[in-house]
């Protein structure tokens, strides 16, 4: 196989920093690099309680006629410990992941017939198990979650949305019809894994049934051995003026959710803000509603010119008994708890269009001129963190400029948060830079760049880095990985470029 060939790892890296509050004291002396020319896939899992980490290589053998997945357990000086390799054959249409407590999950599946093939690799050790069965014919996979050894899988086809809990060990297949449940029309919106403070772990559906004045959120509940909590649980609507648009959920006793999300004041998929509510028993406790503006630093990612513009309109709305609401798309991380707090994650972003230029022959055979407008990736522009006490009070919250110089063609989340004592550190990556922004609740205490030029050798230069991501790993140790264009002197293959998989293991 060509996808995972010997490791290259190259020291002394040449690292320069740009800081704008403190200088990062950053280390960055590891790097492996693979050739891709040949995959259609590159997936790492950062496995933290090991030091070890999981490369997965995904290449389609057209000779054989499968997907060979190629899995490689490395550990903290990315030298292989362990290696395997499962073939899965060409006839199965897609496929979804989930990695859960050290167990990797890939669920093949065949549209026409039916028949799956789901694999469980244990990423200690890389033993797996292989199970195969069938599914209804026609199925689309929307979201994949494990829990205690079940496969909660989320799908639909023609007859509509459909819930099947697969049993890894015992190959047993539960299936719901969540409209069978309820007269209301609904819709899917998402899957969640609720790790609560009871450590009562649940798998939550999520829905919705609009009408004409407002939607309903509910979800369905079911436990870790697969057993189904009661029926719909109805989760907080909104008043007559709002609207939520995004919904995360944490447990907080028997019957009782803490949610957190966005709303939108226009009943659009827009958002004007964000609010977190409580509910027991399928009643609503209190929800309380802040817009963007009440959140410390929201536009200061904006020119002096554009906030100064935004201040007046928001002046003039208020003296017209008015609210002033800015309109915002956001990528809502699911609701975390730090020392008695709920903390609010969303990163913000705006659909970016190009103009292409085509031609066509008209009906007297000369060439004729047109204009399109084309999806052109989503541009993430600023982040905000906030913490709200349990009666639903902001008691803090700041915001942060991220732009991010790749624009997926996909809503995804960049940004990744973690805990440090009393401080709340939130790090990505943007093409060779990495970020990090360290909140003591309201005060933003340090801000950090690092650029990484990544040479590999004295010949290389890095003409392009994309799809960049950055995962914590360990103590104060990140991976980031991404995909490189590089361009050095002829090799033995007789290239000046070529395009890598990098993986670079970073530490604060």
């Amino acid at each position: 196989m060509k996808l995972l060939p010997t490791i290259r790892i190259a020291y002394s890296v040449v690292l320069y920093l740009l800081s704008t509050i403190a200088m990062a004291q950053v280390d960055q002396s590891l790097r492996v690099e693979f050739p891709i020319e040949d995959s259609y896939g590159q997936e790492i899992i950062t496995i933290s309680d090991q030091h070890t980490a999981l490369m997965i290589g995904k290449f389609r053998d057209r000779d054989r006629k499968v997907y060979q997945w190629s899995f490689d357990l490395v550990d903290q000086n990315f030298k292989t410990v362990r290696k395997t390799q499962v073939d899965f054959s060409t006839e199965y249409d897609f496929f979804v992941t989930n990695f859960y407590e050290n167990h990797y999950y890939v669920l093949q599946y065949d549209v026409k017939k039916g028949g799956y093939s789901l694999l469980d690799l244990n990423v200690v050790d890389l033993s797996k198990k292989i199970q195969e069965g069938i599914l209804p014919k026609g199925l689309r996979f929307e979201e994949l979650q494990a829990l205690n050894g079940n496969l909660f899988l989320s799908a639909y086809s023609k007859k509509g949305q459909s819930i099947f809990i697969i049993n890894s060990t015992t190959k047993e297949i539960k299936t719901i019809i969540p409209k069978e449940l309820t007269d209301l029309k609904i819709m899917y919106t998402d899957m969640q894994r609720v790790d609560n403070i009871m450590e009562e772990k649940e798998i939550v559906f999520k829905y919705k049934a609009c009408e004409k004045g407002g939607c309903d959120y509910m979800m369905l509940r079911f436990n870790s051995a697969g057993t189904q909590l009661g029926n719909f649980f109805f989760l907080p609507k909104a008043d007559e003026d709002r609207e939520l648009t995004s919904i995360s959920i944490s447990k907080l006793a028997t019957d009782q959710y803490l949610t957190t999300g966005t709303y939108s004041a226009t009943r659009s998929n827009m958002a004007n803000g964000i609010y977190l509510a409580r509910v027991t028993s399928g009643k609503v406790d209190f929800i309380k509603y802040y817009n963007f503006l009440d959140l410390n630093n929201f536009t200061s990612y904006l020119s002096q010119k554009q906030q100064d513009k935004i201040e007046k309109k928001k002046d003039k709305k208020e003296k017209a008994g008015e609210e002033f609401n800015l309109n915002y798309y956001v990528a809502v991380h699911d609701i975390s708890v730090k020392d008695g707090e709920y903390l609010f994650l969303g990163e913000f972003y705006y659909p970016t269009y190009r103009t292409e230029t085509y031609t066509t022959m008209g009906a007297n055979g000369t060439m004729v001129t047109h204009t399109r407008r084309v999806f052109d990736g989503y541009q993430y522009s600023h982040a905000c963190v906030a913490g709200f006490d349990m009666t639903g009070k902001l008691i803090w919250s700041n915001t942060f400029e991220m732009y991010v110089n790749y624009k997926p063609f996909s809503v995804k989340q960049f940004i990744r948060m973690n805990q440090e004592g009393e401080n709340t550190k939130l790090v990505y990556a943007t093409g060779s830079l990495i970020k990090t922004v360290t909140f003591k609740k309201n005060q933003v205490i340090k801000e950090e760049s690092a650029n990484f030029l990544m040479k590999t050798d004295d010949d290389d230069v890095v003409k392009r880095t994309y799809s960049s991501a950055i995962e914590w790993w360990y103590d104060r140790n990140y991976i980031s990985f991404g995909t490189q264009v590089i361009k050095n002197k002829e090799n033995e293959r007789g290239n000046k470029k070529r395009e890598v998989f990098y993986l670079l293991k970073i530490t604060y």
